[in-house]
């Protein structure tokens, strides 16, 4: 468990205090966000590959990590803003605009904030961003209902989520062993172990609450993303793993096609966890696209 202090403290656009953290590094800054139920640590294994090219800065979206929030606070948009108020953070810092990297939740903020505010961003990678079309521009017949976002298999399977553990080693066995996070390399269960748990007195905890994350899941087919990158006037990178079924995996290379000059890029050999899986690999794909 990472129980060091924060590099800052930032504040959202609602008043939330956030926590941000220098990866490691020197040179331009880096900006990374993470996906749901993760911490800013995440990108750790990431960043020892990068550190000699950039200044590494990852954030605690709300809710997650050192950054405190309850579930009415996980507005995707706002999420959006934590991106907004740590890119203003590093520019005035650094003297100038930010690359930014984002997985997941972590990529579809990154790009509808660079949307909003290009001046704050040179240009911006995203793995798998949750941007989801609308119904018409998935194919599917005018006027079909998608499933209930409160019904969504992720948020239900949140809220069941086992969130004590009696220390470290027994959270391992629990996570090594079971879809989904059974494919992370062991660095990056090293990191998600050090970032994303709390020490409590019998043991270890989330940090992200399960109903926290639950109600995260909800909200990420209740944002503007979609309209929003459309605008986007940046250069952006949407990086994607193997296509898998109704997931942001399949929607990348749309995503990608819907921003005006946006690239596309596959790593068939991935799933949606890959930069967990490959470090190397998606370090090498940032570096190529923002550094």
């Amino acid at each position: 468990m990472n129980e060091a202090q924060p590099t800052a403290t930032i504040t959202s656009s609602d008043g939330l205090a956030l926590a941000l953290w220098h990866l490691g590094g020197d040179g331009p800054p880096l900006l990374l966000g993470h996906a749901t139920g993760f911490a800013g640590g995440i990108w750790q294994p990431v960043v020892d590959r990068l550190s000699s090219d950039a200044a590494c800065w990852a954030v605690d979206f709300r809710g997650h990590g050192h950054s405190p929030a309850d579930p009415d606070d996980m507005v995707w948009t706002r999420v959006a803003d934590d991106v907004l108020a740590t890119a203003r953070f590093l520019s005035e810092r650094h003297g100038g605009p930010v690359a930014a990297a984002g997985h997941s939740m972590g990529g579809g903020a990154v790009l509808a904030a660079g949307a909003r505010h290009p001046e704050l961003f040179t240009a911006l990678w995203a793995y798998e961003p949750v941007i989801f079309p609308p119904v018409e521009a998935m194919g599917l017949p005018a006027g079909t209902q998608l499933p209930d976002p409160e019904s969504n298999p992720l948020a239900l399977g949140a809220r069941r989520r086992r969130a004590h553990f009696a220390d470290r080693e027994a959270a391992r066995a629990n996570f090594a062993n079971k879809p989904p996070l059974n494919v992370f390399c062991d660095a990056a269960m090293e990191a998600y172990l050090t970032w994303c748990f709390a020490p409590t007195a019998d043991g270890i905890t989330l940090r992200c609450r399960p109903d926290v994350e639950a109600r995260t899941y909800v909200e990420g087919s209740r944002h503007s993303f979609w309209d929003e990158v459309a605008t986007l006037s940046r250069q952006a990178t949407v990086v994607s793993g193997r296509p898998e079924g109704f997931s942001p995996s399949h929607f990348a290379e749309q995503v990608a096609g819907h921003i005006p000059g946006g690239a596309f890029e596959q790593h068939p050999d991935l799933g949606h966890f890959g930069p967990q899986q490959a470090p190397e690999a998606i370090a090498r794909s940032i570096a190529s696209a923002l550094l």
